[in-house]
């Protein structure tokens, strides 16, 4: 089963992601609002597989905020 996040500031883009990743993955999906909430969850789970990210979400430097 993949670990996934999907990090977006858009409830209904999580939503559709959400729902896309579980009709064709078998996957263990959060959800992270902010930059901040994404970068907690990471710490608290480093055997995330996947992260969906957008780039310009309040709080995210695009790439450089993965750095």
């Amino acid at each position: 089963m993949a670990r996934a996040i999907i990090a977006d500031d858009h409830p209904l883009f999580r939503a559709a992601l959400r729902q896309a990743l579980t009709e064709t993955l078998a996957t263990d999906i959060k959800e992270a609002a902010t930059f901040h909430q994404l970068l907690s969850m990471l710490q608290a789970e480093p055997q995330i597989e996947l992260i969906l990210l957008d780039l310009s979400m309040p709080g995210n430097r695009g790439l450089t905020g993965l750095t």
